[in-house]
This record gives C-alpha cells, structure tokens and sequence, in this order.
C-alpha cells in the first residue's frame, strides 16, 4: 500500500506542475481557473481544507502562450461543475507530492487539529506561519508564531486545539475554565468580540489581562462545534506585544474550518 501511494504521488506531482501555467484560452491559465473554481465551489457548499493551501501557491501570469498538456482536457467553453470539480481535485491531489519538500519556515500556512469527536483546519494570518511539530511532545498540535521567530522566542504566540470529549457545549467548558482559572488569571473580560469562522461556525472571545500571578496577556477564542468544542489561545510575554498582534486571533478565525473527526483519532 505504501509502495502504490509513493507511485501515485510522484505520478499526480507532474500534472499540476506542467499544467498550472497552460492557457485554457486567451485570457485564463489553469492556475487561475482553479482559484476561480474555488470561489464558486465555495459559493455552492463545496469545500476542503486544502483549497487553502492551493491558493497560498504563486500564480504566476508568465509571458509567451503555453499549451495545455495532453493529460489534461479542458474545454474552452464553460466547464461544467463536474469538470470544475476535477481541475480541483487534480490540484489537491497534487499537494501530497510536492508540500514535504518545502522548508519550515516557508511551509504552506495550514494545520489540521484532530479529536475523537471533531477536527478543524486553520491557516496562518499574514506575516506568520504554521507549526505543526514542535509542540507536539506539550500536547500542542498546531502553533503559530511570526514568520522569523520560533516558538520559543517569539513575543507572540497561538495554539490551537479541541477540549477534552467530555465537553461538547462551550458554555460549559469555559466556565470550568474560568473557574479552575481564577486564581491564577483572575476573572477574565467575557465575551470581548464574537462571530461566526469561515465555515459559519459560532464563536466567542474572552481576554486575560496579567496578573501578578501570571506575567502573560492573552485572549482566547471558543468555538462551537457539533457534539465539541474547539478552542485557539493566542498568549504575549507583555502588553506592547499583545496590544500589536492580538488582532491576528480573528484572522486565524477567518479561516477555521470544521472537519469531519478520524473515527482512530486521539486528542492531538
């Protein structure tokens, strides 16, 4: 099985490469027909979390017409959704191949986080990136920090995860929180913004300031999901810094996305 998946890998890789600067007709390239592919399959329900990661991919406009390869067919009429579904796929199936070689600090800003009952997939606002590695012996699955730091220097930082399974409503896992809390943190500012993620799930904020007790500032965004209850921190060693990059909490909102839970996964 690992063997037909490494061929399959390195046989997707050259289609997307080869196929991605071709002209579809005078005015589009097969890389632009994707994004705008995307639009409407997003319009019309139809997502997946890699979508993020094709569209963080450049998109050239290169001079000089390219032919489009004989592996891939498209029409110069409007496709239909089958066809445009299709070109989707035939771009994430792409991403497997080629997404292990590109380096830490450039990897594309993405990470899924997994529980027995849900999972969800957020990217990196601008000017920051995605860590999926270095928090995983603290039970930190997804990390963010500014783009030239790390997690541990960085004056910043975001983590993302699921409450345990026993909470599926958020009200009630924030109140336990709070009140295991307090004596550390103090009573928190409740509710300090709210909306909905990319996906129209419902969330909430609660602020941190610091307290004599705990010298970091933080915020916390609670989002609702079905039968679980996702939550992102986002924790500043001091009041400058957390008054210069707390807005990217809501950025990191704006891209959530609710995925279906592993029926093998653990609380990671």
């Amino acid at each position: 099985m690992r063997t037909s998946s490494i061929t399959n890998s390195r046989r997707r890789k050259p289609i997307y490469l080869e196929n991605k600067d071709a002209n579809l007709d005078e005015e589009r390239r097969f890389s632009h027909a994707v994004l705008d592919d995307f639009k409407e399959l997003e319009e019309a329900g139809i997502t997946h979390p890699d979508m993020e990661k094709i569209k963080a991919l450049p998109h050239h406009r290169n001079k000089g017409a390219m032919n489009i390869s004989k592996d891939v067919m498209i029409r110069r009429n409007k496709p239909s959704t089958e066809m445009k579904i299709k070109i989707c796929v035939l771009a994430l199936l792409a991403l497997p191949a080629f997404s292990p070689c590109i380096p830490a600090q450039e990897m594309l800003p993405g990470g899924n986080v997994y529980g027995p009952k849900a999972g969800f997939n957020i990217s990196a606002p601008e000017g920051w990136v995605v860590d999926n590695e270095s928090g995983k012996g603290q039970d930190l699955p997804c990390v963010l920090y500014p783009k030239g730091s790390s997690r541990s220097d960085a004056k910043t930082v975001m983590y993302a995860k699921l409450a345990g399974p026993q909470w599926e409503d958020v009200n009630a896992f924030v109140a336990m929180a709070i009140k295991e809390m307090k004596a550390k943190h103090g009573t928190p500012k409740e509710k300090i913004a709210s909306g909905k993620t990319h996906d129209a799930h419902d969330y909430f904020i609660n602020e941190y300031p610091a307290t004599k007790t705990y010298s970091q500032w933080e915020r916390v965004a609670y989002v609702q999901l079905p039968h679980a209850v996702a939550f992102i921190v986002l924790s500043s060693r001091d009041h400058a810094s957390y008054q210069k990059e707390s807005g990217a909490l809501q950025e990191v909102l704006k891209t959530f996305i609710y995925l279906e839970p592993k029926p093998d996964s653990d609380m990671h």
